[in-house]
């Protein structure tokens, strides 16, 4: 089941931003072939705006998504909601400050990205593509912290939908805006409103009756805003590598190498994409499954999560970095007939592919820690790849090989990092086989299984039993857990799995801290114990006899719906007889 759910979001998280890709590609193809080369190192100085809005919605998207994965494993649904709207709050101020901003003095903002020795003319092309930009802020930021929410909750259909309706309405409105002759910023506005559609749609999935949270603004909590700050921490690093970055890059463009350079620079940032897209799927997966089993502090969990992770990486990176080298000179004449920008072209996004695999990787890393909640460390691999590494290595290559040296630090900047990556991670291991492991300990303290049938619910429940009796739990107490698995499971079987289709449910009985915790997950239909419980008559003793004898025996009872399946967490206390 966990490699489906992982499979899953990494479709997800790859569609959102593959359509993203998309459009990305057809507003760049359209501005090289309509509106002129110079058009291009444009909106290739236009790009850290797009990557300062970025930092904003990365850090109150990825700390929203681990911040409330372990609410809802603590069974703490009311503090998740508290915090998804506190960050709606924060997103809607930092919106109307950017869009004061891109009403007011746009013009500050591009001298602040290119400079004042420019060439006027792309000076006055960026100014008049920026604006309608930060105008746009707030769809923009909404459908990245409203879609990694809406991830993480299962809402599927509706991050599918919204994927395939943004390009669509991305590229009618290019189309439109050609045709009306309002050059880039009708390109800018048009893209403005497609993230406006697609935003819309992602917001519908918190009006359905069974989402979790409430869309509205509410006052800001300041714990769990700080909360929120706390865990999005390294994409703070990582946003200001995006802006620093390609800063960095231009400026080194323009004095070691050419405008065609930076040019052949802007296609590959539309076309990198592409693999980003891919990268982007990934890290998101592992940054939501790992803050579940980290929550739960399931270390089986947090192993095959591991090992998807180099699987992807490799597997996928390799074959898309593959596709892409092979396809390079026709997927770059939809951008440019200008022979020297192809040719530029061809060796930029070579070079770039050459380091993807190792990108997806890093990348994976990062959020694998993060997840963890290890932010530090997420942090410093971050800032050691895409600001140490990248920029240090740009400019020794762009001083030594000029335009091909700064193509070719893309790619030899990710080779590094993730060697940096492998050699710490076989230390760690090299250091982990020296500690003595006391393996029968730790199957003592932990059960887990599946359960398809009754009567396997019965032999779990009788697992349990003896796991409990094991534990130094009294013969009592062991029976009233027993039987408590036993209402649970065959709760979720004969409610829950009554569609014909085939389904999965997971046991597994932990004790932590001298808690014994059980937890029953699966993909059934979604009912909320805990919500039913609430509504069984007291005077009517007969009915929902297996709810009350859960809800008798257990100290506490939590329920909570992420990734479209049903989670069950009953706790009580270990202590020895």
């Amino acid at each position: 089941m966990d490699k489906r759910i992982f499979r899953r979001l990494v479709a997800a998280g790859f569609l959102k931003n593959l359509t993203l890709s998309i459009a990305g590609m057809v507003d760049c193809a359209i501005v090289g072939r309509f509106l002129g080369a110079a058009g291009l190192p444009a909106m290739k100085l236009a790009l850290p705006v797009f990557s300062v809005l970025s930092l904003f919605s990365s850090i109150l998207g990825t700390g929203l998504s681990v911040s409330v994965s372990r609410d809802l494993t603590r069974g703490n649904r009311e503090r998740a909601d508290i915090t998804f709207q506190s960050v709606l709050t924060v997103s809607l101020l930092i919106s109307a400050a950017c869009m004061l901003v891109g009403f007011a003095c746009p013009s500050a903002i591009t001298t602040l990205l290119a400079g004042n020795d420019f060439d006027p003319a792309i000076f006055v092309s960026a100014t008049v593509y920026l604006s309608p930009i930060l105008i746009s802020a707030l769809p923009i930021l909404f459908y990245d912290v409203l879609g990694t929410l809406a991830m993480l909750e299962g809402a599927d259909r509706y991050i599918q939908c919204a994927s395939l309706v943004l390009p669509v309405v991305n590229v009618l409105g290019d189309l439109i805006a050609v045709r009306l002759n309002t050059g880039l910023r009708g390109i800018a506005a048009a893209s403005g409103i497609a993230y406006a559609c697609a935003c819309c749609i992602v917001a519908a999935s918190f009006l359905r009756r069974h989402s979790m949270f409430r869309l509205k603004p509410g006052r800001p909590d300041v714990g769990s805003l700080r909360a929120v700050v706390v865990f999005g921490a390294p994409m703070v690093v990582k946003g200001l590598c995006g802006i620093l970055w390609p800063l960095s890059i231009n400026r080194l463009m323009l004095r070691y190498g050419t405008v065609s350079g930076l040019a052949a620079l802007s296609i590959q940032d539309a076309v990198h994409y592409l693999p980003a897209s891919l990268c982007s799927g990934i890290a998101s997966a592992t940054l939501i499954m790992t803050g579940i089993y980290a929550g739960e502090q399931d270390e089986d969990g947090l192993r095959k999560i591991t090992a998807s992770v180099i699987r992807w990486s490799l597997i996928g990176g390799l074959s898309i970095a593959l596709c892409l080298g092979l396809a390079a000179l026709p997927i770059l004449r939809l951008f440019s007939e200008d022979a020297e920008v192809l040719s530029l072209g061809v060796s930029a996004l070579r070079l770039y592919l050459f380091g993807v695999p190792f990108l997806v990787l890093n990348l994976a890393a990062s959020s694998y820690l993060q997840g963890l909640g290890r932010n530090r460390e997420s942090a410093m691999v971050i800032f050691l790849n895409h600001i140490l590494i990248s920029i240090s290595s740009a400019f020794f290559l762009a001083r030594m090989f000029g335009t091909k040296g700064i193509f070719a630090s893309y790619g030899i900047c990710e080779v590094i990092m993730a060697a940096i990556l492998i050699l710490n991670v076989w230390a760690f291991l090299a250091m982990q086989g020296r500690r003595t492991t006391d393996v029968s300990k730790r199957q003592k303290t932990e059960l887990r299984r599946s359960i398809h049938s009754i009567r396997e619910a019965v032999d779990a429940s009788m697992q349990v039993n003896r796991f409990c009796l094991d534990n130094g739990i009294s013969p009592k107490d062991a029976h009233h857990i027993a039987l408590c698995t036993e209402e649970l499971a065959v709760n979720s079987l004969e409610h829950g799995f009554n569609d014909r289709k085939r389904h999965h449910l997971e046991l597994r009985s932990v004790i932590s801290e001298g808690k014994l915790l059980l937890r029953l997950r699966d993909d059934g239909r979604r009912f909320d114990i805990v919500e039913r419980y609430k509504m069984i008559n007291p005077d009517d003793p007969t009915r929902n006899i297996g709810l009350r004898i859960v809800f008798a025996n257990a100290e506490e009872v939590s329920y909570s719906s992420a990734l479209n399946m049903n989670h069950v967490c009953v706790k009580w206390s270990a202590n020895p007889h």
